[in-house]
This record gives structure tokens, sequence and C-alpha cells, in this order.
């Protein structure tokens, strides 16, 4: 694990936690990377700590089996024990960008565009309608892009 990540990984927060499964090697490295490039925006900075402040444990996984085409959701896992129930992420950033769909959204966008849905979730607003651009997202975009930290696929 390169330092920017381990730097990530000791700042998780308390109260919330991030986790990713599973165990892939090329899986955590990529995702690592879209983390990476989104904590260098302020908008992203402020997604983690709506998070954060929500108190949840959210999980990214690899799809499995893959999806073909490409998609990326996430869902509510109920706990197996008492507590709140975990929010989990499902995307692959090797799908992405997806030239085949109308989508070139890279694969940070796509993960960012998740992390949303997960607070929403989290707060009890409901998900993000994937099909419409939020306000967030577009801020996002414009900081990433201002900032040159687009992440490159994997």
């Amino acid at each position: 694990m390169n330092h920017a990540a381990q730097h990530l990984v000791q700042h998780v927060p308390p109260r919330g936690r991030l986790r990713v499964m599973p165990a892939n090697p090329r899986f955590i490295d990529a995702v690592l990377a879209d983390l990476l490039a989104i904590r260098q925006t302020a908008t992203g900075r402020a997604v983690f700590r709506r998070l954060r402040n929500a108190g949840r444990v959210v999980t990214i996984e690899q799809p499995n089996p893959p999806t073909d085409p490409p998609n990326a959701w996430t869902w509510l896992r109920s706990p197996h024990s008492r507590g709140k129930a975990e929010i989990v992420i499902v995307y692959d950033p090797a799908d992405w960008p997806n030239h085949a769909s109308r989508s070139l959204l890279t694969s940070d966008a796509i993960l960012f565009g998740r992390l949303l849905d997960a607070v929403g979730v989290a707060v009890g607003a409901g998900g993000v309608d994937a099909n419409v651009e939020s306000p967030e997202m577009s801020a996002y975009l414009r900081e990433r892009d201002a900032h040159g930290t687009m992440r490159e696929s994997v």
C-alpha cells in the first residue's frame, strides 16, 4: 500500500468506517486511487465528512459476478447483530469509463456518485437518481478537472 493510501486508511473516521472487499490487490489499489482522487477535492472531503457524521459502515465491493454491461449501485445490508445496517457500494473501477454506453464518466466519478447515494441512505433521504447530475457531482467534476486530479483507468 502506498503512502497516500496508508494516510487515507489511517484517517478513516472513528464513528464510521470505510471498508473495501474482497481482498483482491488490483481492485483495492484501484478503489484507493479513486478514493484519493475524491479526497483531493473540497466537495469530496465534504462527502466523506457527511458519511463520517452519519456513523455508518460503508463497504465497497466488486460485483460478483461481473456486470455486463457495467453497472454500479448502492444498497443497505441488514446487520448481523444489533446496530445500524451497513451501506454497500458495488462497482468495479476497471469498468469505467464505459465506452460502450452513453456515460464516459471515469471510475472516480462513478464512486463519487455512489458515495452521494450512501449519504442519502445513511441519513434516510433515499438514494440519488443516477440519471440526474446533482449539484454535488457537477461541483466535484469541476474541481477535479480544475486541479487535474482526474484518475486514469487502471
